[in-house]
């Protein structure tokens, strides 16, 4: 896993859809109803760049979605 620091974990489209439970397909759903906020872009690659207060949001977000089961 690619790190900005030995604190800060920066992770892929692919390795957060795996830390949930869920696929990349259900990640990008969200993202396009604004379920959660869109990360940064890296302007190199043009790939997400999902840091900790994103991985937060998406916690979150699932929690809510939990309880209103």
């Amino acid at each position: 896993m690619p790190k900005s620091d030995n604190r800060r974990p920066i992770l892929n489209s692919s390795e957060v859809a795996k830390l949930f439970g869920i696929t990349r397909a259900t990640l990008y759903r969200w993202l396009k109803k604004e379920k959660i906020p869109e990360p940064m872009i890296n302007p190199d690659t043009g790939q997400r760049i999902w840091r900790q207060g994103d991985l937060d949001a998406i916690a979150s977000f699932i929690r809510r979605e939990k309880t209103r089961d």
